[in-house]
């Protein structure tokens, strides 16, 4: 046992920690650990709605309890500490997986579901559009709350129904009241599961979890729920105005052609094409567990033994496949990376997968599965930055630093817009370390919101630049940071405006003049 258990810690060492060391947090990132940092500085409630100093803005209304729990630890989360916070939460989910596991199941079981685990490529790589383990997002708690609570579902009658009732309605409570993203997958493959084996339990649990939520803190549940409906209104219409990067996901046609003499850059796009903008592409190559899985099941299918996949664990698998593929078509896509919701049952996927290995014999097949981990493991982080003349050690770009310093050390404070709003570390990093004043789309309030979407907004992430002026005289814009690779070659600046002069090649700073 204590071999075992060391060699997994190795394992997540390795497989967790380490990509955790190589990747600085990203702009969801500093979203989050902005709304953590003004939970720890006021002491408020979760259900209380959290102000910004983004212009014009409502007080931000987010499901915020995984943040507020961080807030009781004793201690302020640094953000050099802070990526390293899912890799940590990571391995106390393992060793207890791998410690329960031990006392119910035979030998060598529990180390099989921890190592599948890990060395799964979809739940290690930061090959993704949203990382689940670089970075402070409550992304990773909610994919290991929904994998317990969907291992819970397929248990049946093997515990009584009030203690199965019990925890699956604690899970579905603080899953609600914390994650966007958590409220949709529990809801989409519960309500599916419900239909296809009209066992309701884990719905009857949603709802009772539901109305707990909204009446604990006081109808702030469903006034989160209803700005996350009015997100994904408008993330549906940028989908279907066929904007952002979202809207080419899944296209064969964002497949790189291959150019003479271009192999390095050609094979760098397909890895791109492949393991970050395609779900089917990201499912067969990186999910791999699924696919052997989904395997046993047709085999026994075929077999007289087809009636053991009268289980829960079949159709709630079954029933997330569905809305992976649902949610892969382009009608859907502004519904989340539909992989997302696969990582919901990923506990799930790997109890199931070690049961049947063992069970007809085929263990061989844990251990090349684990082999096809290492080996995306070294594509990804030796290969891949050869390939694209990446450094391993991914740090922040040094004009972003710059111009972050710059804001942070100037005096007086600014109304300043970012083109685009990942520019320069991003909006929420600049917003966490100074008490300047940002344009932003999103949160607004309902009067000014019309009248930004109407005059200034552009297609998201940017804002027209020919309207500066005008900001200017409307709300006070006095500074703008451009990225000049961004910069459209139409546009020009007035006499009201300034350069800064700054050492930075890759940014422009304009400021009004006075200021």
């Amino acid at each position: 046992m204590w071999v075992e258990l060391a060699l997994l810690c190795v394992v997540w060492a390795v497989f967790r920690l380490l990509p955790a060391c190589l990747k600085p947090p990203g702009f969801d990132s500093d979203a989050h650990f902005y709304f953590y940092r003004q939970l720890k500085k006021t002491g408020q409630s979760p259900f209380a709605g959290v102000p910004t100093n983004v212009v014009h803005s409502n007080e931000a209304k987010l499901p915020l309890l995984w943040h507020w729990l961080l807030t009781l630890a004793p201690f302020e989360l640094t953000y050099a500490f802070c990526k390293y916070i899912n890799a940590l939460i990571e391995l106390v989910f393992c060793l207890a997986v791998y410690l329960l596991l031990s006392i119910l199941m035979i030998d060598n079981y529990a180390f099989w579901v921890v190592m599948l685990y890990l060395t799964t490529p979809l739940w290690f790589s930061t090959l993704a559009i949203g990382p689940r383990i670089v970075g402070f997002t409550p992304r990773l708690s909610c994919e290991i709350l929904l994998s317990t609570f969907f291992l819970l579902v397929t248990l049946g009658d093997s515990i009584p129904l009030y203690v199965s009732l019990s925890l699956l309605t604690l899970i579905a409570f603080v899953t609600i009241l914390s994650f966007k993203f958590g409220l949709q997958a529990i809801v989409f493959i519960s309500g599916l599961y419900a239909l296809m084996t009209f066992d309701v339990t884990p719905a009857v649990a949603i709802m009772i979890a539901a109305v707990l939520a909204n009446w604990v803190s006081g109808g702030y549940f469903f006034d989160a729920f209803r700005n996350q409906v009015e997100h994904l209104i408008w993330y549906f219409n940028m989908v279907r105005r066929g904007e952002g990067a979202i809207s080419q996901r899944n296209a064969m046609r964002a497949f790189p052609v291959y150019e003479p003499n271009q192999a390095k850059r050609f094979i760098a796009g397909a890895m791109n094409s492949l393991f970050v903008s395609n779900s089917y592409t990201i499912v067969l190559l990186k999910l791999p567990v699924l696919m052997v899985l989904l395997g046993f099941y047709i085999a026994t299918l075929m077999t007289p033994e087809a009636a053991l996949l009268s289980t829960g664990a079949f159709f709630v698998v079954l029933s997330a496949a569905f809305i992976f593929l649902l949610t892969s078509s382009r009608l859907f896509l502004f519904l989340g990376e539909a992989e997302r919701y696969l990582n919901c049952i990923a506990l799930l996927i790997c109890v199931e997968l070690v049961n049947y290995c063992i069970a007809y014999g085929q263990t061989y097949l844990l251990y090349l599965l684990t082999v096809y981990g290492v080996a995306i493991f070294v594509l990804e982080y030796l290969l891949y930055p050869k390939l694209t003349g990446q450094s391993v050690m991914v740090k922040d770009a040094k004009d972003d630093l710059t111009v972050l310093n710059w804001l942070a050390n100037h005096r007086g404070s600014l109304t300043l817009l970012l083109y685009p709003y990942h520019a320069a570390t991003g909006l929420w990093r600049i917003l966490g370390r100074t008490e300047h004043k940002l344009v932003f789309c999103f949160n607004l309030n309902k009067a000014f919101a019309e009248r930004f979407e109407s005059r200034y907004a552009a297609t998201y992430p940017f804002t027209n630049l020919q309207k500066i002026d005008e900001m200017a005289d409307d709300f006070g814009l006095n500074c703008v940071v451009i990225d000049k690779s961004k910069l459209p070659g139409n546009v020009d600046f007035s006499a009201r405006w300034q350069r800064v002069d700054m050492q930075c090649e890759n940014y422009l700073i304009l400021v009004e003049q006075g200021i």
